[in-house]
């Protein structure tokens, strides 16, 4: 193997392109890449995840670089972190649909007769059975680019990619309609739902409230969030999960380091390897989760209790409201394992009289009005709103 420049975690700036072309725009090189095991489980600091990663098949691939990755991390200079959409490349068509695949020149042959795809320089191998697989496609960050010689030739021009897309478009939808035809009670149902004669289009009725109001509701969330042991420990639970990312290694001298033998290697297997990682990471969260209910004080759990006990907060929401009344049964505990949540028991002898009234976000109900339903609340469902963040 040639003697390697390395970049460890590089950032948008990072990526080299061939200036000297006006067409370039940074996207179509192809590459070689491996799934970055231990990258891709860091955030979550468990030497026991790390071990379940490293038992993953530690393949090579051909790859082809499509556009940016939807995934946004910040590098230590404050820069974005690099990542891709990839789409891989194998020999042979792909074993779980070979229909799925779309030809690259010199290739031809394939079961719908789509054209081949040229890249702007032939591809260092003399093979006519490469194919660039329409669903085996994915999003991630580059943890390590290997750079090699240089800047390479082999780019699949935006024309060829725009084409590449329809196509995964295609191949999309049709997989999914065999999955409704195999399975008729999976497909989307149309719903109509009419509204009344007298309705009008008001500005509550799209989304809008009163700012006093809604400031008045900002403000209790708020107060109900701050210093709550439970949340602050989901939370973090929460927020490594959230932040982790798949990541791959790339090598840009796919004639140096893109053995034969790693374009045998059938896509789909990556495809599993992404499907567990995600699993694992999912694993490690539900035992954090449990952990942190297992392991609160009472105390702390007494008074949590109460900040949920109806008639001490007014912005509690029916359904908790419903919940707690529903769920009572006199026991001495604060608090019944329901599932993996902790959920709130108000004893009977503590319950409202029929002619008492429960203070709800929605206006006053009497408890003859609340319709029994069963407790469905997860430790998500204790935290306050959080921004998303962008995944596998």
């Amino acid at each position: 193997m040639a003697t390697m420049n390395v970049r460890e975690l590089p950032t948008v700036f990072d990526w080299p392109q061939d200036s000297g072309k006006k067409d370039d725009d940074g996207f179509g090189q192809f590459v070689v890449l491996a799934l970055d095991h231990v990258a891709s489980v860091d955030t979550l600091e468990d030497d026991a995840v790390l071990e379940e990663a490293l038992k993953l098949p530690n393949n090579r691939y051909l790859a082809m670089v499509m556009a940016d990755a939807a995934i946004f991390r910040e590098a230590a200079d404050g820069e974005f972190r690099l990542g891709f959409q990839f789409y891989l490349v194998c020999r042979g068509y792909p074993v779980d649909c070979p229909s799925e695949c779309v030809p690259l020149a010199p290739t031809t042959k394939n079961p719908l007769n789509r054209p081949p795809l040229h890249a702007t320089a032939p591809l260092p191998w003399d093979l006519d059975d490469l194919y660039i697989s329409t669903t085996t496609v994915f999003e991630a960050l580059v943890s390590r680019i290997h750079f090699g010689r240089g800047f390479f030739p082999y780019v699949l021009g935006s024309d060829a990619r725009y084409d590449l897309i329809g196509y995964k478009d295609d191949d999309m939808t049709a997989r999914q309609q065999r999955k409704w035809d195999a399975h008729p009670e999976t497909a989307p149902q149309a719903e109509r739902f009419p509204l009344p004669a007298n309705h009008i289009r008001t500005a509550g009725a799209i989304g809008f409230f009163d700012d006093d109001e809604s400031s008045d509701s900002e403000s209790s969330v708020s107060r109900r969030s701050e210093h709550d042991p439970i949340k602050d420990a989901l939370l973090k639970v929460y927020e490594k999960t959230a932040i982790a990312a798949h990541q791959v290694e790339i090598w840009l001298d796919i004639e140096a380091e893109c053995r034969l033998s790693d374009l045998l290697v059938p896509p789909h297997l990556f495809t599993e390897s992404l499907i567990e990682l995600h699993k694992i990471r999912k694993r490690w969260e539900e035992r954090s989760v449990a952990e942190v209910l297992a392991n609160l004080k009472r105390p702390q759990t007494d008074a949590w209790i109460k900040s949920v006990q109806p008639g001490l907060d007014e912005d509690l929401p029916n359904r908790s409201i419903e919940s707690l009344h529903e769920r009572g049964d006199g026991s001495d505990d604060a608090v019944e394992s329901h599932g993996d949540v902790a959920s709130p028991v108000i004893p009977i002898d503590q319950a409202p009289d029929s002619e008492d009234v429960l203070p709800s976000r929605h206006g006053i109900h009497s408890p003859a009005d609340v319709k029994a339903e069963p407790a469905t609340t997860s430790p998500r469902e204790l935290l306050p709103a959080y921004p998303s963040v962008a995944l596998d």
